[in-house]
């Protein structure tokens, strides 16, 4: 884990200037500013209006009288020199590390034979903290966590969009103008796993949370190699408090202190706020969780010892599971992990579980009744012991009653002995598998990757968004790897005559070959013509001599997606271009869902955006311009295109532009608008992963987006059986979904 670099202080009645050991270095660096009040802050932005850092400059940090600046070292010394040291506060704006540790890679095969996932399961650390449904049934109401009016946070690197996690918000404090891709938000999978531990699903599969129903907010900081400055950590913060979060998840550290960084803690808990960080894996207390203000989570075994690689000689606040957590990882599948990343919001999630019986006790109420409680353990680096829920409501109204703020010692109170269960499951760190679902006709087996491979295909998945594609020339990208937008439409009423363009069916299936090929030989061999209307620019041609006829695949090969892999092994290089297959199929999803009749959806159609409001007949809807993008030409029939969805024939990119707000509401990438189909990209990239690692051939099965056992997955895809009969596949397999015919 990277450390902040020192920045000495020297304290000057209260306010005080930082000054680097290494002030006289001659390169420019960011340094964050936090200024007094509005007036100095302005004084000090006046003089450096030049030198200001834009894109970690933000209007929540100004608001803050907080700025970075970028400064070399005449120009800091100078800065120190004009302003007092009581007015001012200067530090170097340092990289800041999600607290990870390192783990090996095992062969999915151990996983495989461990656990089957056919319906959900309580992983062990749910029960060690006595936190399954029936430990605390006789403590909560039937309906206990509706319209809960608790938050939680996670300042973290973004939550997995296809797996069992539902977030309340997204903030991406990385991609500030909200563009990015929800599928590909969190590229580390840190995020999630700390996620999945908080509020995995309540459903009839896979795992569960501590408090699945619990309003999460993703607050997403870190880069995809787990990294943020300072000022990011910083502004997340802020954003917590604006957002009135209760509680606030923190699964990062450094061993150096930030004077700004504890004021805004500070802040943030004198307002009310709950503060759970991770302890960290360095065998001492890192900050933030070594301020007074945080409660600091050390981490425990399945035997309820103190892991080895959590603190020795020196005792956490209190300590939870930590080591082999089963919890959410990244593509809809499932991780086991280690760290006091992971016993953090075992805490966090628990205390929103306790401040739902009364939101109107203190922060210090819920963190003492959360230590009273808390198991004693015989290790001395334990702090108060290890986290009890159950045991936490048993004693809640006996702990109210002798409750005092601030104070610490309950003697009056009996200390929990109760008995710990020790679990023996035997996980193995570092793997990643799907669970069984009859989704796509029981072809989805256990089925695991290294953790690492699968860091590598959401890396290339993302690459697909992010590529800059020489193959394609004039012609768009997205016809080739999004899901196959038209060119034009050609809707026949009442056929409904399935728009053009290439067949997305035949991509899938030649990139999908084109991966077992490379991973299994490190050629391709596949001939593209054996896939109707497949596109062009897909086809592999080697490296050419002259470097200019580059198509798609090479193109993706030639780029490094993922540090610290080898990318001329012929297995990543197949792991890349399964990516791009599993981007294909998800945006399928995101592309070409068939809006329903919804009335809310139609009240958001601007009718600023339309040229003529009149009524329409349907012949007149092919001509209509509603399928180009607003910024290019208007509309000119409002009621058509209400009459096209009322009619099921138009898809989430057609009318994404028209909304009224068509940036942040309602477009095609929002994991909030028609969620079914996020829940049936999931089934479907876990299905290509599956079969990927039997080495077996994707059948008519690829996109049946229902789940026999659950119907929430039902999603109308456009020209789905058309493309299904151009490739020769028994449409049969669609039968129990509306599918465009």
């Amino acid at each position: 884990m990277l450390s902040i670099i020192v920045i000495c202080s020297i304290i000057i009645d209260g306010l005080c200037i930082k000054q680097s050991k290494q002030i006289y270095a001659t390169e420019h660096k960011n340094y964050i500013v936090m200024a007094k009040n509005d007036e100095i802050f302005e004084d000090f932005i006046s003089q450096h209006e030049d030198q200001i850092v834009e894109e970690k400059t933000t209007d929540i940090l100004e608001k803050n009288n907080i700025a970075v600046i970028d400064m070399n070292e005449r120009e800091l010394k100078n800065s120190i020199r004009l302003f007092r040291d009581e007015d001012i506060i200067i530090e170097e704006d340092v990289v800041v590390t999600a607290m990870t540790k390192e783990e090996k890679d095992i062969e999915y095969n151990d996983m495989c034979e461990l656990m089957k996932m056919d319906s959900q399961q309580i992983p062990w650390n749910v029960k060690a903290i006595h936190a399954t449904k029936q430990d605390l049934e006789m403590f909560i109401d039937s309906n206990p966590m509706i319209n809960s009016s608790i938050k939680i946070g996670i300042i973290d690197s973004g939550v997995e969009v296809l797996g069992e996690i539902k977030t309340a918000e997204r903030i991406n404090l990385i991609d500030r103008e909200g563009s990015a891709v929800p599928m590909y938000e969190d590229l580390t999978g840190h995020g999630t796993s700390v996620a999945g531990i908080i509020n995995a699903r309540d459903d009839d599969y896979g795992l569960v949370g501590v408090n699945p129903k619990v309003d999460l907010f993703d607050i997403k900081v870190f880069d995809d190699v787990n990294q943020a400055p300072l000022s990011r950590i910083i502004e997340g913060i802020e954003y917590a408090m604006e957002k009135e979060i209760k509680v606030l998840n923190m699964s990062f550290g450094t061993n150096v202190s930030s004077e700004i960084l504890h004021r805004k803690i500070a802040e943030a808990y004198e307002l009310g706020m709950l503060l759970v960080a991770s302890s960290g894996n360095e065998g001492i207390v890192e900050y933030p969780a070594a301020y007074d203000e945080v409660m600091a989570v050390g981490a425990t075994t399945e035997k309820n010892k103190v892991a080895n690689f959590s603190l020795v000689g020196t005792e956490s606040e209190i300590v939870a599971p930590g080591e082999a957590i089963m919890t959410s990882g990244l593509l809809g599948g499932y991780a086991v992990e280690s760290g006091t990343s992971l016993a953090a919001p075992h805490v966090a999630a628990a205390a929103t579980l306790l401040w739902e019986k009364d939101p109107t006790m203190s922060n210090d109420f819920i963190r003492q009744l959360l230590n009273k409680s808390a198991r004693r353990l015989d290790d001395t680096n334990s702090g108060n012991g290890l986290l009890d829920v159950a045991k936490a409501f048993e004693i809640y109204d006996e702990f109210l009653q002798a409750y005092e703020p601030g104070k610490i010692e309950y003697k009056e109170i009996p200390e929990n002995k109760d008995n710990m269960i020790s679990f023996n499951e035997n996980y193995v760190v570092g793997s990643w598998y799907a669970q069984q679902s009859g989704g796509h006709n029981g072809t989805i087996e256990s089925t695991g990757y290294l953790t690492s491979e699968v860091k590598l295909l959401k890396k290339a998945a993302n690459n697909a968004d992010e590529g800059n594609y020489s193959a394609t020339k004039n012609k768009p990208v997205n016809l080739v790897l999004h899901g196959g937008t038209v060119d034009k439409a050609s809707f026949d009423l009442p056929n409904k005559t399935d728009r053009t363009g290439d067949n997305y069916i035949s991509n899938i299936r030649y990139l999908y070959q084109a991966a077992q090929e490379m991973y299994n030989t490190g050629k391709i061999s596949v001939n593209i013509n054996q896939y109707p209307n497949v596109s062009s620019e897909l086809e592999y041609n080697g490296v050419p001599a002259d470097g200019k006829s580059k198509t798609i695949i090479n193109d993706l090969l030639d780029t490094v997606v993922y540090p610290g892999t080898d990318e001329s092994s012929k297995e990543k290089k197949g792991l890349k271009i399964l990516g791009y297959a599993i981007h294909l199929a998800g945006d399928v999803y995101a592309h070409r869902a068939i809006i329903s009749n919804n009335t809310k959806v139609i009240s958001m159609l601007d009718p600023a955006h339309f040229g003529w409001t009149g009524n329409c007949e349907l012949s007149e809807i092919e001509s209509q311009a509603f399928l180009v993008t607003r910024s290019t030409k208007k509309c000119t029939h409002l009621n058509c295109l209400k009459k096209g969805i009322a009619e099921g024939i138009i898809e989430g990119k057609d009318v994404a532009a028209w909304m009224t707000d068509h940036n942040t509401i309602y477009y095609e990438d929002n994991s909030d608008f028609m969620p079914s189909r996020y829940e049936g990209a999931k089934w479907t990239v876990k299905y290509l992963m599956a079969r990927f690692s039997k080495n077996l051939s994707i059948t008519a099965s690829l996109f049946k987006p229902k789940d026999e056992n659950n119907n929430q997955f039902i999603v109308d895809i456009n020209g789905l059986k058309k493309f299904y009969k151009e490739n020769n596949w028994d449409t049969t397999d669609l039968v129990g979904v509306n599918y465009l015919r």
